[in-house]
């Protein structure tokens, strides 16, 4: 129980610093940028892109942390000891949460 009420807070975090920083904004920008043939992204806020870059970098390190957690939690769920049990445990939920979304 503490696995599944614990493990999706990283991604919560993320999903929340995402709002915060207002992301919509900056991909509508970029994606503006793109479409006027503006490869390089000149007219896009240098201080945004950095800001926005180190947001993805923090994403990342969460999302390795929401796994780390799931991980460690099903090792003890089950007293699991092998890493390959670990490894098919992240797989099932790469394939589970691949087939949720596009059935849904």
């Amino acid at each position: 129980m503490n696995v599944v009420l614990i493990m999706p807070f990283p991604l919560y975090l993320a999903l929340f610093l995402g709002k915060l920083l207002n992301q919509d904004k900056f991909t509508d920008e970029v994606l503006k940028a793109v479409q006027r043939g503006d490869h390089t992204l000149a007219g896009v806020d240098k201080t945004e892109m950095l800001l926005f870059g180190m947001f993805g970098i923090i994403s990342l390190l969460l999302l390795f942390y929401q796994f780390y957690l799931l991980v460690k939690g099903m090792n003890v769920a089950v007293n699991n000891k092998k890493i390959g049990i670990s490894i098919l445990f992240v797989a099932l939920y790469f394939i589970l949460d691949l087939c949720i979304q596009f059935n849904f």
